[in-house]
């Protein structure tokens, strides 16, 4: 496994790294950092935290079988329990013992200053971060779905039974996009090319 795909929530990553899983499933290994279990359930509001989660458990296991990922994971972290560095320190052992090559994670207020600061420490890794449009950044890259990769992206929604949220199953793109995390060289850089401009 080289690439580590790192999600907030149960769904997040579906609409946007889904695509990129299903075109290399082996290489792939799935983390979800929060237990997801304080949203109610979008067709169904009277279920319990513990079934809640036990729903979303089911729906990302049997997600991450249909695709063929073999390591899908939720670290259960809860807002109130989060320790920010304990999940750091979580990411640095999953990254440094797994041989990941690429991480792409959700661009979330919590998430990206803690890979910000991870990708100090592992220059040799390549980060992206997904979900919110980073229009200023000019390292994107695009993953092209065929029709077939496609298709199934779309059929992973069948799996997604306990969405808070009916917009979690809409908006689904053929093509994908991920804004790469450049290290401060490559920033300092960069500005002092525009400067001599």
């Amino acid at each position: 496994m080289n690439k580590l795909i790192v999600s907030w929530r149960s769904y997040d990553w579906i609409k946007y790294v889904s695509g990129l899983t299903i075109q290399e499933p082996s290489k792939c290994q799935l983390i979800v950092v929060h237990a997801d279990d304080d949203r109610l359930l979008y067709c169904f509001d009277r279920l319990c935290r513990n079934a809640i989660y036990e729903q979303r458990k089911h729906d990302l296991a049997t997600t991450g079988n249909y695709i063929g990922i073999p390591k899908a994971t939720n670290l259960l972290y809860r807002d109130a329990t989060l320790d920010l560095y304990k999940l750091a320190a979580h990411m640095h052992i999953n990254i440094l013992m797994g041989g990941i090559q690429e991480v792409y994670f959700q661009s979330t207020g919590l998430l990206y200053p803690l890979f910000k600061n991870i990708q100090k420490e592992n220059t040799r890794v390549k980060f992206y971060h997904y979900g919110v449009p980073d229009l200023e950044n000019e390292f994107t890259k695009n993953n092209f779905l065929s029709d077939k990769e496609y298709e199934k992206k779309l059929f992973l929604r069948n799996f997604m039974v306990g969405i808070g949220e009916e917009s979690e199953t809409e908006g689904f793109s053929r093509v994908e996009t991920y804004y790469r995390l450049r290290g401060d060289s490559e920033q300092t850089t960069e500005k002092g090319t525009k400067r001599s401009k």
